[in-house]
């Protein structure tokens, strides 16, 4: 059994490894790191009511 790809497979291959990518940059551009996992979030971001703050912010 042979298994092919078509072209428009790897374009949604492709778009998605870009969307991901655009993703990340958000959470960055946010939050001053990269999201990888839930721990890191936690440790990273504290809540204060509705907002998330980065801890490496400074409290003014």
């Amino acid at each position: 059994m042979e298994i092919g790809l078509e072209e428009s497979d790897a374009f949604e291959a492709s778009d998605s490894f870009t969307t991901k990518k655009k993703e990340k940059m958000w959470f960055k551009k946010l939050t001053d790191f990269v999201e990888q996992n839930p721990n890191q979030v936690r440790e990273n971001l504290e809540l204060d009511g509705a907002y998330l703050i980065p801890k490496s912010m400074e409290k003014v």
